[in-house]
C-alpha cells in the first residue's frame, strides 16, 4: 500500500538554531568583514522550485523565539516563484511567464521588499502573482489538495 500511496512533498523547510553559512564566500573575505557577512538567516533551493525534487528545500535559522518566521516566509516565497520586490523576471527556466516584481517597489516594505518595512507581514500584489505563475507551471499535481479516497477494509487488508 505504501509503495502505491507515497506521500507527496511540495516543499521541505529545515529550521535550525545553528548559523547557516554562505560557503561560497571565502574564509579570508569573511575575516576582513566586521559583520560576518557569510552568516545567513535563510536560503532557498531555487526560485520557483516548489514541487521540484532536489530543489524544493529551504533552510532557516531560528533562535527558538520565532525570529525566523519572516525568513521562513521569504524562503518559501522564493520556492513558490517570487523574487524581491522591484526585481525583474527570474527567467523562463525558473518561472515561465513571470513578470517578476518590477511593478512593486522594494521601499514599500512588503515581505519580499525592504526588511522591517511597514507592510512586512503582507505579500505585495507582485509576489501573489508570482505564486500563481510558480504553481501553475508545475500543474495540478503540485497544488491539488484533493484528499485521497478512503480505502475499504478489504483494500487495506490486501
Amino acid at each position: 500500500w505504501r509503495k502505491q500511496h507515497r506521500p507527496h512533498i511540495d516543499a521541505v523547510l529545515f529550521i535550525t538554531t545553528r548559523h547557516i553559512r554562505n560557503v561560497s564566500m571565502g574564509e579570508f573575505e569573511n575575516i576582513k568583514t566586521s559583520k560576518q557577512k557569510d552568516i545567513l538567516t535563510g536560503v532557498a533551493g531555487r526560485i520557483g522550485a516548489i514541487c521540484l525534487k532536489d530543489h524544493f528545500v529551504a533552510a532557516v535559522t531560528d533562535n527558538g523565539n520565532f525570529r525566523g518566521v519572516t525568513s521562513a516566509a521569504r524562503q518559501l516565497s522564493i520556492l513558490m516563484g517570487s523574487v524581491e520586490d522591484g526585481q525583474g523576471p527570474p527567467g523562463n527556466e525558473f518561472v515561465r511567464g513571470s513578470d517578476g516584481s518590477t511593478g512593486c517597489k522594494y521601499e514599500d516594505g512588503y515581505l519580499m521588499g525592504k526588511p522591517n518595512g511597514k507592510n512586512k507581514k503582507t505579500l505585495s500584489s507582485c509576489s501573489a502573482h508570482s505564486f500563481i505563475m510558480g504553481l501553475r507551471q508545475h500543474g495540478p499535481g503540485c497544488y491539488d489538495s484533493t484528499p485521497p479516497r478512503e480505502l475499504s477494509d478489504s483494500e487495506i487488508l490486501e
